[in-house]
């Protein structure tokens, strides 16, 4: 494995907190999804934005709870430790501080998918770490934990090599029910270029998909044709070679890659998450005309 919100979600630290907790995001109505059995990326991609409209709700209201509970030295040490987490979350998730325009943050952050998960990540802890801190009344000394959620070898796999042309084809192995009793996880499998960017498909684990069946995710990469193409347990999206898939800019280097909101450390020694580049025999034959992305 390669090293690869909030005060709300917060934008340049949302003005910060109203200027500490100014206004929360503007409320949506319930979706019409079931979120607990997402049928496609897009549905996965809705029930996420949808959990971070409602945790930053949270955020702000548990804040504003447990400062009301506090001594004006620890109210100081609450606000710094909230500045600190929002600047540890930009830099990790690479995102835009300065942008003033709270919503036009979010759709931003929500048209990179894997971005979304990393937001994810520092939002579930976060709401987790407060919610102890108001329980106890008081404010983790030195960020507890802090270091390892902005650590992003501990949430990704990285495929060791690059491409900028051919086509190229890796699969992703997971256990979802073992790893739902471990923790909730959103993951995002792709390939991403260091410029920016990145194409995949999002798939969010909860703890309602315990008895949930192993899957394996095959991607397709085609740098010739411009396209990448997904399947699960065999079954195409769209097959190679169709004019469905999702678009990518050819030109540049991708790694393939996958993004986790939960640390992947257990669930890599447990293999409940598998990563084949093509070091072992994939689960499905390649696609005709493909070759394993571990290939040079």
């Amino acid at each position: 494995m390669k090293k690869g919100i909030h005060q709300g979600l917060g934008c340049a630290a949302f003005a910060f907190v109203a200027a500490v907790m100014g206004a929360a995001l503007t409320s949506r109505p319930a979706l019409a999804l079931d979120c607990d059995n997402p049928q496609t990326s897009a549905d996965v991609s809705a029930c996420l934005e949808q959990e971070l409209r409602d945790s930053d709700q949270t955020i702000n209201a548990t804040y504003q709870e447990l400062r009301g509970k506090l001594d004006d030295a620890t109210k100081l040490k609450l606000r710094d430790d909230q500045r600190a987490w929002l600047k540890q979350r930009d830099r990790a998730c690479a995102l835009d501080s300065k942008e003033s325009d709270r919503e036009r943050w979010m759709r931003t952050i929500l048209a990179d998918p894997k971005k979304t998960v990393c937001v994810v990540r520092f939002t579930r802890a976060r709401v987790a770490q407060l919610e102890d801190m108001l329980a106890s009344a008081s404010v983790d000394e030195e960020g507890e934990g802090e270091d390892d959620l902005a650590d992003n070898a501990r949430y990704e796999i990285i495929s060791p090599n690059t491409h900028s042309t051919g086509k190229w084809y890796f699969e992703v192995r997971m256990d979802r029910g073992a790893i739902a009793k471990q923790a909730e996880t959103a993951l995002w499998i792709g390939v991403a270029s260091e410029s920016g960017g990145g194409l995949g498909n999002l798939i969010n684990i909860r703890k309602t998909s315990a008895r949930a069946s192993p899957l394996v995710y095959g991607v397709a990469v085609d740098l010739a044709q411009g396209k990448v193409y997904s399947r699960q347990n065999g079954t195409w999206a769209d097959a190679p070679g169709s004019s469905g898939g999702l678009d990518i800019k050819l030109g540049r280097p991708y790694s393939a890659e996958v993004t986790s909101s939960a640390e992947m450390g257990a669930m890599l020694d447990g293999e409940l998450i598998v990563a084949n580049f093509g070091d072992a025999p994939f689960a499905y034959s390649l696609p005709d005309g493909y070759r394993p992305f571990s290939q040079k």
